[in-house]
């Protein structure tokens, strides 16, 4: 896996900008609660896993309860948490897990600390359904926060996507019933940016049936 940060992600951290600020004070953050708990089954190479996540909404803040299985943690929690989510974001049909590594970090400490507490970095790629790579970056001095984070960073960016592409959506509709042909420039260019990362075609079909 290439580890060096690409023009992709660049866009995608200009796609999160302008969903953060559509989304303002309705962003959804993730974030785990209490550890993971895993188990590996041997026999058929498979991880178990079960956490809860803190979803937090304007409306307060749900706790989900989620159990799950892949090939390797990471796999595992990656899938369980698409799997929990999806029903409400359909969107995360459109992308898989496609690969995770782990670098160290060592150039940026002195003799003084030894090699184990140098800072790692965890790298997710993710694939979308153009099959073009997306990836997501944590940094932690532990191995395992910055592997989960990047999960959390993944799917946070899709949900949060997904909602800020509905509000653009009916933003266009606004202003072009009043004739703000400036304002349907400046959201049109905006849901440009967001759509380049995923598919959101038939997010957007069901909404227009209803």
């Amino acid at each position: 896996m290439k580890l060096r940060r690409t023009l992709k992600e660049e866009k995608q951290k200009k796609a999160d900008s302008i969903v953060k600020s559509v989304l303002n004070q309705d962003y959804i953050s993730l974030s785990l609660k209490n550890g993971l708990v895993i188990e590996e089954d041997v026999e058929d190479s498979t991880t178990k896993v079960s956490y809860e996540v803190a979803m937090k909404t304007t409306a307060g803040l749900e706790i989900l309860f989620i159990k799950g299985s892949g090939h390797g943690p990471v796999d595992a929690f990656f899938s369980s948490l698409k799997s929990a989510l999806v029903g409400q974001y359909e969107s995360l049909k459109n992308i898989v897990f496609r690969e995770f590594a782990i670098s160290a970090d060592m150039g940026r400490f002195s003799q003084k600390h030894s090699g184990s507490n140098s800072a790692v970095e965890a790298v997710l790629v993710v694939q979308n359904k153009r099959h073009e790579d997306l990836i997501f970056r944590k940094k932690s001095r532990s191995t395992n926060k910055a592997a989960l984070s990047t999960v959390l960073s993944a799917i946070e960016h899709f949900i949060n996507s997904e909602k800020a592409v509905i509000i653009l959506e009916n933003c266009i509709k606004d202003a072009k019933k009043r004739n703000r042909g400036d304002l349907v420039n400046s959201f049109t260019m905006q849901l440009a940016e967001i759509v380049k990362n995923n598919s959101y075609e038939k997010v957007l079909q069901k909404k227009r049936k209803k």
